[in-house]
């Protein structure tokens, strides 16, 4: 609410109050919707009403959607013109919601999108965290997450067609020229070694569905004498 004109600390607490949820956490979508349709009866302001009624409008739109993709673009309909408002980074900060936005889609629930992103430190964490380290450990990352940090020895996984790239965007050309571009940031993390792996059966699947998974049709065309083939056999 904050990012709206005009709305500070107070009022973000005139609001919380007059929805009635200060303390209290909120789960279940239709008391979501009802406190959305709430906050559209608050006496705002002049100066900020208009704004504060759109992201109401916005919220219940969002609980309406079917699919995280469906969610973040309602979002960002109303995002994106305060974000060239808020910041000076603008571009930088669209390509980061360009590439959340491919990541959504591949998600059917919001639910499994935040327990996927959940797993990844922010830059500013991981900076942090750092010098604690031992040298013993694995950090586990997005392709989005991982912008501007680099490892000594990077695993790139489910390097398969129908995965990277995603079979939803192999018909879509701008999607499937984002998911180039977000394997072209992923081997750019690699500052020694840089490994490509992809599985022999479809552990989604099962071993008895027919074919078995292939090496992205990103990684097909370069010569073993650059990339050199290895598989590993398990009992």
């Amino acid at each position: 609410m904050k990012l709206i004109d005009h709305i500070g600390d107070a009022t973000v607490y005139q609001i919380l109050e007059h929805l009635g949820v200060e303390q209290r956490e909120v789960r279940s979508a239709r008391t979501k919707a009802g406190l959305f349709k709430k906050l559209i009866r608050f006496p705002a302001r002049p100066a900020y009403k208009a704004q504060l009624l759109r992201m109401a409008r916005v919220f219940v739109t969002m609980l309406e959607c079917k699919t995280p993709g469906e969610q973040l673009s309602a979002a960002l309909r109303f995002y994106r013109p305060l974000l060239k408002n808020k910041y000076d980074d603008v571009q930088r900060r669209g390509r980061d919601l360009e590439h959340l936005q491919t990541i959504a889609k591949r998600y059917k629930t919001p639910a499994k999108l935040l327990d996927d992103i959940a797993l990844d430190p922010t830059e500013a964490t991981a900076q942090e965290n750092a010098p604690r380290r031992s040298s013993g450990f694995v950090t586990l990352s997005t392709v989005h997450s991982a912008k501007g940090l680099e490892w000594d020895h990077l695993f790139v996984i489910w390097m398969t067609d129908g995965w990277f790239p995603s079979s939803r965007f192999q018909d879509e050309f701008d999607d499937y020229d984002e998911e180039r571009r977000l394997l072209y940031v992923a081997t750019t993390r690699a500052k020694k070694e840089l490994h490509f792996v992809y599985p022999a059966v479809d552990v989604y699947r099962g071993p008895e569905t027919d074919g078995t998974p292939t090496l992205s049709r990103f990684l097909e065309p370069i010569p073993p004498s650059i990339l050199p083939h290895a598989s590993l056999a398990g009992e």
